[in-house]
C-alpha cells in the first residue's frame, strides 16, 4: 500500500466526518468538533450520530452512507466495539484516511492487540490509512484544521511534530503559544497500528511548510526503517527526537501507556549518533532547541564567549560549555586590549567576560564586547547571562522608580534590540540566559516578551544555554558532512 498516495486526504482533507460527534459538552466528539469548528477550518464537516438531527449548528447524518458528498478524512470517536464496523462504513464510502481517537486497544493487552492487527489488516485491504489508535488527533496550521482533543491554537510557524503521547504533545504546544513559537503541523500517533512515527517524519521531510521537526516516542517497531527515513529526512531538516523508556520501569509505562516496546537504550542512541538525529534529554531541551533553530543560525565552530553580568554564573557556564563538547576558548591578546577600553580595570581579562554587573544599564559595553569577539573571530557563539533586571518587579509591585531607575529600565529595553541586531549583523548565534526566569514570571517581563517577539527565547540557567549551544554545533558538524544540505 502505497502510503504516500492518502497523505493529502490526512493533511489537507476537503471534507471532514466526525463519527461519533455529540451534543454533550463533556463528550469528546463534542470537543472534537468545537475545535474543527473554533480552528476555522473552511472545508466540509460533516457530524455523524445516528441519535441526533442537529450537532453545534450542523447539519447531523446518521451514517456515513447518508453524506451526499465524498469523504477525505473520517475522525473516529466511537467505543471500541463498535470500531470494527466504523471502519468497514468508511471503506465503503472510500474514506482514504482516518484519525482513530479510541482507546482499547495494543495498550491493554493480548485481545486489543488481536483487535488492533485486525484493523490494521482490514484498511490495507481497504485502501486506508490512519493515525492511532488512542491517540488525540491532528492539527494542520496551513489550511487551519484541528482534528483534536486539545483546545489549543497555536500560531503558524515552521515547527512541525509526531508525538505517540497524546499529554506530552498538549505540553509542547502549550509551551510554544506561551513563547510565541509557531507551529505547521502536529500529529498524535498513539500506539501505531498502522501509520507510525517515521513515516510521518518522510512526510514532515518532503513538505514545503515544515523546517525543523520533533518527535517523541515511547518506541521503534521497526528499527532499520525510522532510521534509515531519518537518515534521508536529516540531510535537508533538523531532527529533535525525546525518546523515553530508558529505564525499566519507563519502559514498562510505555508498554502499558501506547503498546510500545523501549528497545536497548544505547543501540538507540548510537543509531541518532550516526544519522544526525538530535536526541534530547528532557522536554526542556527538546523545546529549548527547538525555539533557537527556529530563529538562530547554527555555529560554525565549538568555541564559546561567554559574557555574564556575574562571576558565578560564568564559572557555571564554563562547567556546563566544556561537559557538552564545546571550548570556552582563551582570548587573544589583541582582543583582551580592544575589550578594556570599555570594561574596568578590573574585569576578568579572559573568557568568561565578567561585566562587573555593568550590562544591563550600559547596553554598549556587552555589545562591544560581542561584537569585539565576533569581528575578531574569537569565538563562534555567545552565551549572554544575567540580562534583566529586577525593577520590573519592583514597578509591577507599585514601587516608584527614581529618575536613575528609569533610565536603567529604558536601557534594558534596548538590550533586545540590540541583541536582535547583533544576530542579524553577524549571523552567528546568541544564545541567552538569566535568573530572572526564576524570580518572576518570564512571560509578562517585557525584556523577555521583545525577545520572544524577535524569536529569541531566554532560558533560565547556563546549562540549558550550553545544551542549546552543543545540539546546534552537532546539527552543523552533520550538515557539513551533506553534499546536498546548504548550510
Amino acid at each position: 500500500m502505497d502510503l504516500r498516495a492518502n497523505f493529502q486526504a490526512l493533511f489537507y482533507p476537503e471534507s471532514v466526518a466526525l463519527i461519533g460527534a455529540s451534543n454533550q459538552r463533556n463528550k469528546w466528539g463534542y470537543r472534537i468538533l468545537d475545535n474543527i469548528i473554533t480552528g476555522g477550518f473552511k472545508g466540509k464537516i460533516y457530524p455523524i450520530n445516528y441519535k441526533e438531527k442537529e450537532i453545534h449548528g450542523l447539519k447531523a447524518f446518521s451514517s456515513l452512507k447518508e453524506v451526499p458528498d465524498p469523504i477525505d478524512l473520517a475522525v473516529i470517536v466511537v467505543p471500541v466495539r463498535s470500531v470494527p464496523e466504523t471502519f468497514e462504513a468508511c471503506i465503503e464510502k472510500g474514506v482514504k484516511a482516518a484519525i482513530l481517537i479510541t482507546a482499547g486497544f495494543g495498550e491493554i493487552g493480548n485481545e486489543g492487540k488481536r483487535l488492533e492487527e485486525a484493523l490494521t489488516v482490514r484498511a490495507r485491504e481497504g485502501g486506508i490509512i490512519f493515525t492511532g489508535p488512542n491517540c488525540n488527533g491532528l492539527m494542520n496550521r496551513g489550511i487551519r484544521l484541528h482534528a483534536q482533543m486539545i483546545s489549543l491554537f497555536p500560531k503558524r510557524g515552521p515547527i512541525s511534530m509526531v508525538t505517540q503521547s497524546g499529554n506530552i504533545g498538549t505540553s509542547i504546544l502549550a509551551r510554544g503559544i506561551r513563547n510565541g513559537l509557531g507551529f505547521s503541523k502536529y500529529v498524535s500517533s498513539g500506539n501505531e497500528a498502522l501509520l507510525r512515527n517515521e513515516d510521518i517524519i518522510e512526510f514532515y521531510g518532503e513538505d514545503p511548510e515544515t523546517e525543523i521537526i520533533i518527535t517523541y516516542l515511547e518506541g521503534v517497531k521497526n528499527g532499520q526503517r525510522f532510521f534509515e527515513v531519518c537518515k534521508k529526512v536529516a540531510l535537508k531538516k533538523p531532527i529533535l527526537v525525546m525518546k523515553a523508556g530508558r529505564t525499566r520501569g519507563g519502559a514498562r509505562a510505555a508498554n502499558s501507556h501506547t503498546g510500545s516496546i523501549a528497545g536497548p537504550d544505547e543501540i538507540f542512541d548510537a543509531g541518532c549518533r550516526q544519522v544526525g538525529v538530535l536526541r534530547c534529554e528532557s522536554l526542556d531541551e527538546l523545546f529549548d532547541l527547538a525555539a533557537a533553530l527556529t530563529r538562530q543560525p547554527l555555529p560554525r565552530g565549538p568555541r564559546v564567549g561567554i559574557v555574564t553580568s556575574g562571576g558565578g554564573w560564568g564559572v557555571l557556564a564554563s562547567d556546563a560549555c566544556e561537559k557538552r563538547g564545546l571550548d570556552v576558548t582563551p582570548i587573544s591578546e589583541r582582543s583582551i586590549s580592544e575589550l578594556g577600553r570599555f570594561l574596568p580595570p578590573w574585569w576578568s581579562k579572559g573568557n568568561p567576560i565578567d561585566l562587573v554587573a555593568g550590562m544591563n544599564n550600559r547596553n554598549e559595553v556587552f555589545e562591544a564586547c560581542i561584537s569585539i569577539l565576533f569581528k575578531n573571530d574569537e569565538v563562534d557563539s555567545i552565551m549572554l547571562l544575567g540580562i534583566g533586571l529586577i525593577l520590573e518587579q519592583k514597578r509591577k509591585k507599585g514601587y516608584t522608580l527614581d529618575e536613575t531607575e528609569k533610565k536603567m529600565m529604558d536601557a534594558e529595553m534596548k538590550i533586545a534590540d540590540t541583541i536582535l541586531g547583533l544576530l542579524d549583523r553577524y549571523k552567528r548565534p546568541i544564545i541567552t540566559a538569566t535568573d530572572l526566569n526564576m524570580h518572576e514570571n518570564p512571560y509578562e517581563n517585557p525584556l523577555f516578551k521583545k525577545l520572544r517577539e524577535g524569536g529569541v527565547l531566554v532560558y533560565s540557567d547556563p546549562d540549558r544555554a550550553a545544551a542549546v549551544i552543543s545540539a546546534m554545533y552537532r546539527r552543523y558538524q552533520y550538515s557539513r558532512r551533506s553534499k546536498s544540505y546548504a548550510v
